[in-house]
């Protein structure tokens, strides 16, 4: 078996918390309030939001045991998350919501791509 470098290790943690959030953030949009003072939407379907978080939460939560198990998908997947990620996070912004009620959501993403592209992490899973 291989050994797993320390920035695939915290990337694998990385992904973990990543999709933690995304689940917080699914259930804001389905109208479960963190403590009474923020409540996302979008484009006024807020449940479609939610939807969307959902999905995005299982595929990080997915790639995260990828990452940790060093299957070479996992860093495709962690690559295409992070920046689909993001993506739903710039279009949350479009839909009515401040980024001052998403700027946490951003961080996992962009840790995770970063990352990714360093030479050992890349290595670890045969890319060049």
């Amino acid at each position: 078996m291989k050994q797993r470098p320390l920035a695939v290790t915290v990337l694998g943690i990385v992904a973990l918390v990543a999709g933690v959030i995304v689940l917080l953030e699914a259930l804001l949009f389905f109208g479960v309030a963190m403590f009474g003072i923020l409540q996302l939407n979008f484009f006024g379907v807020a449940w479609l939001g939610g939807i969307l978080s959902l999905i995005v939460a299982l595929i990080w939560l997915s790639t995260s045991r990828q990452l940790f198990s060093l299957d070479p998908r996992g860093w495709t997947f962690v690559v295409v998350i992070s920046i689909l990620t993001l993506i739903i996070n710039v279009i949350g912004l479009l839909g009515g919501n401040s980024f001052s009620s998403l700027w946490w959501s951003f961080i996992a993403p962009v840790l995770a791509l970063v990352l990714s592209f360093l030479p050992g992490t890349r290595a670890a899973f045969g890319q060049k």
